[in-house]
């Protein structure tokens, strides 16, 4: 990706769509986040198993990823 070159019009007009992307992930996280405390403090979860879900999600987030930048390169 060359940093120098502006960004086309298209992808200019997805940029707001990203920010509000963004917020509603943050808020999404800020609100799981506040869940999981939840659950823990009422004692139907322990932190260890919330950590064995969250750890099995980022697997396959990481998976996903990997899949995404190999349909990229192969774009290229």
């Amino acid at each position: 990706m060359d940093i120098n070159r502006p960004i086309s019009g298209e992808l200019a007009a997805l940029i707001p769509m990203l920010a509000d992307t963004m917020k509603f992930a943050t808020q999404a996280l800020a609100e799981s986040s506040a869940l999981a405390e939840l659950l823990i403090e009422k004692g139907i979860v322990t932190k260890a198993e919330l950590d064995a879900r969250v750890s099995v999600g980022q697997e396959l987030r990481e998976s996903l990823m990997k899949k995404l930048d190999v349909e990229i390169r192969k774009q290229s």
